[in-house]
C-alpha cells in the first residue's frame, strides 16, 4: 500500500533538512509506534523495514530507544 501526504514545498524542504528522506522517516516512525504499542510484531517490523537480519532489527530498535518486548494496547 502506498500512502500519500500533500505538503507545501517550504514545509517539505524544512522537514527534509531535518530528517532526510521523508518517506523512509514516515515508515520508520509508523514501524516504531506500531511495535511500541503492540500492534506490530517483531517479524512484521522486520518485514516493514526490509531488514535482512535479526541483529539489524535489534540495532534499529536500540538506535530508536525501543527496549524489550512491545506494550500491548488495551
Amino acid at each position: 500500500m502506498n500512502i500519500g501526504i500533500e505538503l507545501p514545498e517550504d514545509i517539505v524542504h524544512a522537514l527534509e533538512d531535518k530528517w532526510g528522506d521523508l518517506s523512509l522517516y514516515a515508515t520508520e516512525i509508523l514501524a516504531i509506534e506500531g511495535y511500541r504499542s503492540g500492534v506490530l510484531s517483531a517479524e512484521q517490523l522486520h518485514r516493514m523495514l526490509s531488514l535482512k537480519t535479526r541483529l539489524q532489527l535489534e540495532a534499529f530498535l536500540e538506535e530508536h530507544g525501543v527496549n524489550g518486548a512491545p506494550q500491548k494496547s488495551l
